[in-house]
């Protein structure tokens, strides 16, 4: 991401998207308030006012991403997880225990292989994640917390928590 990029972006599609979203609601003109992570490739929220102050940005305070997107509170990690137990095993398959193997196979991996153990990876986060992850975004009261644990732990999905994988795991 560039500072050009996202000014390109902002006015060529956010913009546009935005209007056409108020013509469509009947709210016409109303001011718009884009929260952005800080990140320092972003333009300053001077350079990205537009319209007479209609549309303004602002940028979040610096490492507090994490506590106010859900998806940075474990679910990517999560998937990463899978994604890297797919790509061992995928390594491992072939190879085996012979390290001349398993960098030969390393070799063959290519974007599209990639591009599927992504998708593989998603597929396996679980609903139970997702919802963990928003509920600690909206600060639930803990007894629906303890409830979401119990169908966790009901249904059998708390394998998205565990962080080391062993051998006999990615070979399954």
């Amino acid at each position: 991401m560039t500072a050009a990029l996202f000014t390109e972006w902002y006015d060529e599609v956010f913009i546009p998207e935005v209007k056409k979203h108020q013509k469509s609601v009947g709210k016409e003109g109303s001011k718009v308030l884009l929260i952005v992570d800080n990140a320092p490739t972003h333009p300053t929220a001077e350079l990205l006012e537009r319209e007479n102050g209609q549309f303004k940005t602002t940028f979040l305070p610096p490492n507090v991403t994490s506590l106010l997107q859900p998806m940075d509170q474990s679910v990517i990690e999560t998937m990463k997880r899978h994604y890297r137990r797919q790509l061992l095993r995928k390594l491992l398959i072939e190879g085996a225990e012979d390290e001349e193997l398993v960098l030969a196979n390393h070799s063959k991996i290519n974007l599209k292989d990639c591009c599927y153990m992504v998708a593989e990876a998603w597929s396996l986060v679980t609903a139970v994640t997702l919802r963990r992850a928003w509920n600690k975004l909206k600060g639930l009261p803990s007894e629906k917390n303890k409830k979401k644990e119990n169908e966790k732990q009901e249904y059998g999905e708390d394998d998205d928590d565990k962080d080391a994988l062993s051998l006999e795991e990615i070979r399954k």
